[in-house]
């Protein structure tokens, strides 16, 4: 087996090429009351078998099957073959019609055996070309190429066999000719096993991706006419470029970006026998510029075609082809007109369908609780656009995403540029927070440092930020808090989550700290007692910050534990025994919020003036 490690097409995934014999053949389709096979067939360097006949026979060199050694249509060879699957109604209507279906059999390198679930590569390059068709489906709009193109993988299949002598049977000489084989094999399971995705890369070149579900060793591609095609012209074709095959083996890069997109779906659309040769590019144009790392480049939707009408949804897959974990997240950066952001129109307009293989593991609605803070990283673009980041947590093991932009829930009818995809990167899940331990909302009190904390997974760090963009993060590890300065007014700050040892970066979160001001108090004269005097008070003039309680905290006499703070004054209760001298303390205000402000006070205590007594003499008056 031949290993070549590409870039562009599959940056730096690890290709094997399937480099065995190929094989095709046309079917001609029932009930075609037709001359033959119209134009359909494989062009060059396809060749196609027949065998001759003895004696001249005007049945001689008949068409068998095409053939391809191992030589062409292999790794990155600009070779290529054209599959044309036709019709052809003829001048005399279906009496007269030819055409058929085509497929094109790739075997995999001395037909060795590819393990179930392994997807093929096949490259089309180019977009298939389809002509003289209408596309009737009922409002429900899918890209023509999906319907017309099937992929399936066969088991068993060996290299093609010529005819090599023993041409009849009896004196018949031309009635039963040997013409060898195409070795096929047979179908992997079932027909149904096998599924087929139109895909392109970020260069815009288009592939086949085929997934049997059983162990298989070859793969065909088969172009065929849906039912849901039906004929303009007296003749149509669909014709689809083959220029090589791969597997390959999952990249284990840091901070992939999606490997291929595709060209959307859309439902809503009312065709009718009047629409020829709709494509989803008249609604969703360059779809492959929102995963090929230019940040000024997007793919653009439009909610309608001219002289169609409207869709309702439309939608655009991202395929990351590596199996991705819960702790991973997409970072898309999204554009819209200004004029249509709001907050309501999230909550109906943009979905995100996260998919494990075809099962859909999770769907969210773009709205403020997914945004963080109402569009506080809003940034305006010009243009009249407004373009944001938004960071995807599936929370669940998958395989691709999907955006919805739901034109018709809006009420929109824009057919120009609608919508934009910037970008679209794999990244680590976006940090959360779990009450009680962290908090997206903190509040302290003012002149005091706020400790943040967020969750993300023991394989990524935490990165605090001051500012929205740019700006030098502290580093902190997954389960460590971040203290900030003391605060004495209201901040934002922003954390994202970073793989050890990757660089990319998840969408910065803010963090809300709001700093509730000190309570104060204006305290007037401290008390002067006697000894043995118990009441006393301090009184004081203004208060601000709440609802106030306060407490007591002395030297050496007993404390106040905190209570409701009264019309001044203060009262205070002495003991009955009391040292004379000056006694310090402090006085604590409180209010609802939990902020504190301490102020000294003291109480000086005299002693207490001896009583009078009379002195007597003699008895003696004077």
């Amino acid at each position: 087996m031949v290993v070549i490690c590409g870039f562009n097409e599959v940056r730096g995934q690890t290709k094997n090429y399937l480099e065995g014999f190929k094989t095709g053949n046309i079917f001609q389709i029932p009930g075609l009351l037709g001359l033959g096979t119209g134009t359909s067939g494989l062009s060059v360097p396809m060749n196609s078998y027949g065998v001759g006949c003895l004696l001249g026979s005007s049945v001689s060199n008949p068409f068998r099957y095409y053939y391809l050694d191992n030589t062409n249509l292999i790794r990155t060879t600009t070779d290529k073959t054209t599959i044309t699957a036709s019709r052809n109604l003829g001048v005399l209507g279906a009496l007269l019609n030819t055409g058929g279906d085509t497929y094109l059999q790739i075997r995999n390198t001395g037909n060795t055996t590819i393990l179930k679930g392994t997807p093929t590569y096949i490259k089309l390059k180019e977009r298939p070309e389809i002509s003289g068709l209408n596309l009737v489906v009922g409002g429900l709009l899918g890209l023509t190429e999906l319907q017309s193109i099937k992929g399936t993988g066969y088991i068993g299949a060996t290299n093609y066999k010529f005819h090599t002598g023993g041409w009849t049977e009896g004196l018949n000489l031309c009635a039963k000719p040997y013409n060898g084989s195409e070795n096929n094999g047979t179908i992997a399971g079932t027909l149904e096993g096998t599924t087929t995705k139109i895909i392109i890369n970020d260069l815009g070149e288009w592939y086949a991706k085929v997934t049997p579900d059983e162990d298989y060793n070859s793969v065909r591609l088969t172009v065929a006419f849906s039912p849901d095609l039906s004929l303009a012209n007296l003749a149509a074709e669909i014709k689809v470029n083959v220029y090589n095959a791969y597997t390959q083996v999952l990249g284990t890069e840091c901070n992939p970006r999606p490997l291929f997109t595709d060209g959307g779906a859309a439902t809503g659309i009312s065709l009718n026998t009047q629409t020829l040769g709709l494509k989803l590019s008249d609604l969703i144009k360059n779809p492959e510029r929102a995963i090929n790392n230019n940040t000024s480049d997007y793919s653009s939707f439009s909610t309608g075609v001219a002289g169609v009408g409207v869709a309702s949804t439309i939608t655009q897959n991202f395929f990351f082809e590596r199996n991705n974990t819960i702790n991973d997240g997409v970072k898309f950066r999204l554009a819209l007109p200004s004029s249509l952001i709001n907050l309501s129109l999230f909550g109906n307009g943009i979905t995100f369908l996260t998919y494990n293989g075809d099962q859909l593991v999770n769907t969210q609605t773009l709205n403020d609780s997914v945004l963080d803070l109402n569009l506080l990283n809003l940034i305006d673009i010009g243009g009249g656009y407004s373009q944001f980041d938004v960071t995807i947590n599936p929370n669940q093991q998958f395989t691709h995403i999907a955006v919805q932009f739901n034109s018709g829930l809006l009420g929109l009818n824009l057919l120009g540029d609608a919508f934009r995809i910037y970008d679209a990167i794999l990244s680590p899940a976006k940090p959360t927070f779990t009450s009680p331990t962290s908090s997206q909302n903190v509040s302290i009190c003012s002149n005091t440092q706020a400790e943040l904390s967020a969750t993300t997974s023991s394989e990524n760090e935490l990165l605090w930020y001051t500012t929205p963009t740019g700006g030098t993060p502290v580093v902190k590890a997954y389960n460590e808090k971040y203290t900030t300065l003391a605060l004495s007014s209201d901040a934002i700050y922003y954390v994202a989550s970073k793989k050890i040892g990757c660089t990319l970066e998840s969408e910065r979160v803010p963090v809300s700290v709001e700093v509730n001001h000190l309570p104060s108090i204006t305290l007037g004269s401290m008390p002067s007692i006697c000894q043995e005097q118990v009441q006393t008070s301090i009184p004081y003039s203004a208060t601000s910050g709440g609802i106030l309680e306060y407490s007591i905290t002395w030297d050496d006499l007993p404390n106040i534990g905190y209570q409701p703070l009264p019309v001044s004054p203060i009262p205070l209760t002495m003991p009955t025994i009391i040292t004379t001298g000056i006694h310090n303390g402090s006085l604590t205000i409180k209010n609802e919020n939990g902020c504190m402000n301490s102020y000294p006070i003291n109480i000086t205590v005299n002693q207490k003036p001896a009583a009078p007594h009379l002195i007597i003499l003699n008895n003696s008056q004077y």
